[in-house]
């Protein structure tokens, strides 16, 4: 079922704080369902158990201890109170299981099976981003270098107005790059020729990509991946793979994203 998958794919990217929230988002809940069950629905050892337990920790505190199991003695406010705790602290919970970017951040993101079956893809050779913008015009240009004896050359992939937020892929195959932009309104490919191989053409070769998260400002170019390759299996391979240019490879494929504010008139 898509709900399962979804679920599925939320615990991945989650850590230990959002499933925690979640915990007490569930538990909230199922106390709230349990004082507004009808009395005579209570079972002896189910929900008036826990009822016994709430009511020795919290009323207490107050001054105002109630025994809630009386029939016909139960004070309206003391209830009230719970609940509303109760209820603060389920809508904190779901405020912080929120997981949206921050504004004018760049970041990578799983690749769901939904994703999968909407992108056709049958191998792993994809990584996603997403990103989030101020609010304004943006320009979002996506460039393809590559380098062939030893010399850098940039061909535009991409050139055209930015969504406020979005997801965006790569994928470098042996012929091509492809860049695949997903958005509320639908799905859009671009392709061109990747004069290279950089695998088949090289002794060593090394390939990586953004995994972290990034800060974005105008104008500034971010190096979304890299795979680089030395004729000769010694040469050392860098570890700074952003610094593409610098590396000294002979052969080497780097995809890039700059994100331009559109000036004012």
């Amino acid at each position: 079922m898509k709900l399962f998958r979804v679920a599925d794919d939320y615990c991945r990217a989650s850590n230990w704080k959002i499933l925690a929230l979640v915990k007490f988002c569930l538990f909230s809940v199922g106390i709230i369902c349990g004082i507004l069950l009808p009395r005579h629905r209570r079972s002896r050892g189910g929900v008036r158990c826990h009822l016994h337990s709430f009511d020795d920790q919290l009323f207490p505190l107050l001054g105002k201890r109630q025994n809630l199991s009386r029939a016909g003695k139960d004070s309206v406010m003391p209830k009230k109170l719970l609940l509303l705790v109760l209820t603060l602290t389920l809508a904190a919970g779901l405020c912080g299981c929120e997981k949206g970017l921050e504004p004018m951040q760049l970041q990578a993101a799983p690749v769901s099976e939904e994703t999968r079956q909407v992108l056709d893809l049958i191998d792993d050779e994809l990584t996603l981003w997403e990103y989030r913008l101020n609010d304004g015009a943006y320009t979002m240009v996506v460039d393809l270098w590559v380098c062939q004896d030893g010399s850098w050359e940039k061909t535009n992939l991409l050139t055209g107005p930015a969504a406020g937020q979005a997801e965006f892929a790569m994928r470098l195959t042996a012929s091509q790059a492809e860049l695949i932009i997903l958005e509320e309104t639908g799905t859009t490919r671009y392709a061109i020729p990747c004069p290279v191989d950089v695998t088949s053409a090289s002794g060593v070769c090394s390939y990586s990509s953004l995994t972290s998260g990034s800060t974005i400002s105008s104008g500034a170019e971010i190096p979304l991946l890299a795979r680089l390759g030395w004729d000769n299996s010694a040469d050392p391979v860098p570890t700074d793979w952003q610094n593409f240019q610098d590396s000294g490879c002979d052969t080497g494929v780097a995809v890039t994203v700059t994100f331009t504010e559109a000036a004012e008139n």
